[in-house]
């Protein structure tokens, strides 16, 4: 049975398909000093893969409808592939997110680092409605605490 430490979420526009990590999930309730209200956020990698064209419509198929069945590996390996992994943190409660760091293969290997571009800072930034962030932001804020 393939590991699910890579939760599929969806496929979008682009033809790109997105994963969070089930692993570096984690969730923190707090008090806000300033407003006094409970505040939660969220932290997780995010996985995007970006087939060639030939294979898009192969995983599409696969990944929409058996993707308990696929194995990710086999994605990850296949030629001409890009994966991009990012760090995002959510605001759930005030609907915002922040982007702390990106990092880009092509074939395995590292051909971009966004660790300490200024693209990567400590400003919130609202979700867009009906975006992919938004799917995401759904998908990981909705999960309990452990």
């Amino acid at each position: 049975m393939p590991d699910l430490r890579w939760k599929y979420i969806f496929t979008d526009s682009d033809g790109a398909f997105w994963f969070y990590d089930t692993k570096s999930l984690s969730l923190k309730t707090y008090v806000n000093p300033t407003s006094k209200l409970s505040e939660r956020e969220a932290k997780v990698w995010i996985k995007y893969i970006i087939p060639t064209e030939k294979l898009r419509e192969k995983w599409a198929r696969s990944l929409e409808e058996e993707y308990k069945k696929a194995d990710l590996e086999e994605y990850e390996k296949a030629d001409s592939i890009v994966l991009i992994l990012n760090l995002y943190e959510f605001n759930c409660s005030q609907r915002e997110f922040n982007s702390l760091e990106g990092i880009t293969f092509l074939d395995g290997e590292i051909i971009g680092s966004d660790t300490d571009s200024s693209s990567y800072s400590s400003s919130w930034r609202p979700i867009i409605p009906e975006s992919s962030l938004e799917a995401l932001f759904n998908e990981v804020c909705s999960k309990k605490n452990k």
